[in-house]
């Protein structure tokens, strides 16, 4: 099987629960799948002078990065590995390597790139594991807010959450919904 096929295959797969439901202070909230999400190396934000690829077969080098060099495994959310410089290194096929040969976006501090880097390869878990989510918050059936592209579940509920949480007393008024029942 290609690789594009078992990525599908495997987004499918987790993509069969459609949506959750959940209840927060009165509100209904529901989750969903986001079937459109675009995969986080489509992101504008990535670094200049940051190289990532997918390994296409099993591939082996040695590291020569200017500053980090490493592969990120899409199997587990922490999957990001960093090499030293002239180790040796191995790929299997699907996972990620990235090359960074520059530091200035993070005024040089490497442990401030890592953490970038390790941010990533969670996005890329939840990305190539279909859990990539949506959410809306309703109100006596009324959507109140929707919001979509968050990577991993607990992301959208907080966000979900925070959204329910800004409502201030004159607005739950409007809403017709009593302050002390909200806000408990």
């Amino acid at each position: 099987m290609m690789l594009m096929q078992w990525l599908n295959f495997r987004r499918k797969s987790v993509t069969q629960l459609k949506f959750i439901n959940m209840k927060y202070k009165n509100f209904k909230i529901k989750f969903m799948v986001d079937e459109f999400a675009e995969s986080p190396l489509n992101n504008q934000t990535l670094p200049n002078h940051f190289f990532i690829e997918q390994a296409q077969r099993r591939e082996a080098g040695v590291n020569q990065a200017a500053y980090l060099a490493g592969k990120i495994d899409t199997d587990c959310k922490d999957g990001a590995e960093f090499f030293e410089f002239g180790e040796e290194w191995e790929l299997q096929r699907g996972e990620y390597y990235f090359e960074l040969n520059d530091l200035s976006e993070w005024s040089g501090d490497v442990e401030l790139a890592k953490s970038f880097i390790r941010a990533l390869a969670e996005e890329l878990h939840y990305y190539h594991n279909g859990e990539v989510y949506g959410y809306a918050v309703k109100y006596k059936g009324e959507v109140l807010d929707s919001c979509w592209g968050f990577y991993g579940k607990d992301w959208a509920e907080q966000s979900a959450k925070d959204f329910i949480d800004s409502y201030s007393v004159e607005s739950l008024v409007e809403l017709d919904l009593p302050a002390k029942l909200v806000l408990r």
